[in-house]
């Protein structure tokens, strides 16, 4: 099941990455394994702030959502910003066709098999950003176990593909305009909690900012992991 992007998610998810770095420095972590010459291909793009973090540093980045409204603001962002090597496709990932240098799947909540076919698609690599916490949560309310980075290593082994595990840590909290904003971002976020849970969490985490236009925020550390799969070879055994 594909992730919903509705208009209070988006705009959640833009006043957080506006108000941090984290994926400047996201795209720092994966930097290293690309090269200025690269064709990328960024698999379920969503609102594509790592690409717009990543693009000044390649030839090209294929950005592929299946959200009309996320690649529009996405092409709206970048045009704002004077960045013109991104191409935006709408399609399923199952229905990517061409190759890449290197393939993007960040937080691409799927299984295992998609990732493997993903990998025909790149010439050199295939980068797959996860978390690594609450990795025995449900999947957002959608009735299926989360993928984890253990499944994903299994995947990979079992398949014959080469890979490294980097791990880092990365702040990604949500800033937010009441505490009404709050509890909503909660429930949207956790929808099997109960109303409970929710104020206690409020009570537990919510902190005041300091700031006039969003004087609440949610501090989040995110522990991540970045699997690096050769793709050059193909699966060894």
């Amino acid at each position: 099941m594909a992730f919903l992007w509705s208009e209070r998610r988006i705009r959640w998810y833009l006043d957080a990455s506006g108000r941090s770095d984290f994926h400047r420095r996201l795209a720092q972590c994966l930097l290293p394994e690309l090269k200025p010459t690269d064709r990328v291909c960024d698999l379920g793009c969503g609102l594509g702030r790592l690409d717009l973090e990543l693009a000044p540093h390649v030839a090209e980045i294929t950005c592929v959502d299946t959200d009309a409204a996320v690649l529009d603001r996405l092409a709206a962002d970048a045009a704002d910003r004077g960045i013109g090597n991104l191409k935006l496709l709408r399609c399923g990932a199952e229905q990517l066709r061409g190759e890449y240098d290197a393939v993007v799947m960040a937080f691409f909540g799927t299984p295992p098999a998609l990732m493997l076919s993903a990998l025909r698609h790149a010439r050199r690599t295939l980068l797959r950003v996860m978390s690594l916490a609450g990795e025995s949560a449900s999947g957002g309310g959608t009735g299926r176990r989360r993928e984890t980075a253990a499944d994903v290593a299994r995947a990979l082994e079992a398949a014959g593909w080469p890979y490294a595990l980097r791990r880092c840590t990365l702040s990604f909290g949500q800033p937010l305009a009441s505490v009404e904003d709050a509890a909503a971002f909660l429930r949207a976020s956790l929808p099997e909690a109960t109303g409970q849970q929710v104020r206690q969490l409020l009570r537990e985490q919510l902190v005041p900012a300091g700031d006039r236009d969003f004087p609440w925020y949610l501090p989040k550390e995110k522990a991540l992991g970045i699997f690096v799969v050769d793709a050059a070879g193909g699966p060894r055994r």
